[in-house]
């Protein structure tokens, strides 16, 4: 608002200005003048209240803002097309980055955000394809042109998470000594001890819910903000415990992984091994299951195999579930409201 008025009363001034040079120099005509002066300060008013309207309703605007983008949705192997795992959500102030896989640092930067403006990170496991890219995100954050991190970062995960950042800050000491010299980069360590509630604040509220991964304790995010919500699987197989956490929810992203072989994808490992991986991930006959259990406004697969094949995917999710599904690729943008809808993205 401040700024805006600043524009309408420069722009008064100038006109007034200008109307009593040219008044000076025809003051014969003072009736004229008067009549013209007064309508500048009539239009001036009509401005400045205006503009000023106009960014109340922006600001509320802006404390509406549920906005939820894929940073990255892809696996262990390098896929230049696919960061690493990486969902960030944007609820009013909030900007909650969930999991920092590989290079989610620079897909923040694409979507147009400083590293710095990211107001706590979440972690679903700590496996490595969701954790590789902290290093980087938590270090650049402090850098002056990333928006110069002024406090500890805050980061919220699974019984592990205190041990796993604190070995990063050793050891990056000599480089937080020398390249970050004016910060003081740190971690701000909120370690989760049961499901429920894990923050909340204004009308936010991240909720963890236990997921099967063969990893104790792997975990789901609810996000809630004025009435809607999303939900973050994380990695998991079918979890009926996820369906009852999510039910109802506006926008599921979903891992899910088809392990059937294409022409580019040829399975190699073992029978067992392959079976063991079925049971922690998700595949696309269970999560059509789960998107009929739990009936979301939309359902948006994440955390994808390079090889992916995007229509036999699609054929097998819709041919049981009926409902909205989109495959994810990076940098999507999903604004929910009274609906759920991309807004950024392929269509």
């Amino acid at each position: 608002m401040k700024r805006t008025t600043l524009f309408s009363a420069i722009f008064c001034s100038a006109s007034l200005i200008l109307e009593l040079h040219f008044y000076s120099l025809r003051n014969k005509n003072m009736s004229k003048s008067i009549l013209v002066l007064t309508l500048i300060l009539f239009v001036c008013a009509l401005s400045t209240n205006a503009f000023g309207q106009g960014v109340v309703v922006n600001e509320s605007q802006a404390d509406e803002t549920f906005r939820v983008t894929l940073i990255g949705t892809g696996v262990p192997p390098v896929d230049p097309n696919r960061m690493g795992s990486a969902v960030l959500v944007e609820a009013g102030k909030h900007k909650l980055l969930f999991d920092v896989g590989r290079g989610a640092s620079i897909n923040i930067k694409r979507h147009g955000l400083n590293l710095a403006s990211v107001t706590r990170v979440f972690l679903t496991h700590l496996h490595g394809d969701h954790v590789t890219g902290l290093p980087d995100f938590w270090l650049s954050s402090y850098h002056r042109n990333n928006g110069k991190r002024a406090e500890p970062l805050p980061i919220t995960g699974p019984v592990g998470v205190a041990y796993m950042v604190s070995n990063l800050e050793v050891a990056y000491r000599d480089v937080m000594k020398s390249w970050l010299s004016y910060a003081k980069p740190g971690f701000d360590v909120t370690e989760i001890s049961a499901e429920g509630a894990v923050f909340e604040e204004d009308d936010l509220r991240v909720t963890a819910f236990k997921v099967n991964h063969g990893t104790d304790p792997a975990y789901g995010y609810k996000i809630d903000y004025k009435g809607r919500s999303t939900v973050i699987s994380g990695d998991t197989g079918y979890s009926e415990n996820l369906i009852q956490y999510s039910k109802g929810t506006d926008l599921l992203i979903h891992g899910i992984f088809d392990f059937e072989p294409t022409d580019s994808n040829e399975i190699t490992i073992s029978k067992a091994t392959l079976e063991r991986l079925k049971v922690v991930h998700t595949v696309p006959e269970d999560a059509a299951k789960v998107f009929n259990a739990v009936a979301p406004k939309m359902a948006v697969a994440y955390h994808l195999s390079p090889a992916l094949d995007s229509e036999r995917l699609n054929k097998k999710i819709t041919g049981i579930y009926s409902g909205v599904f989109i495959i994810g690729e990076d940098l999507m943008t999903f604004e929910i409201g009274d609906g759920v809808r991309l807004v950024q993205g392929a269509q």
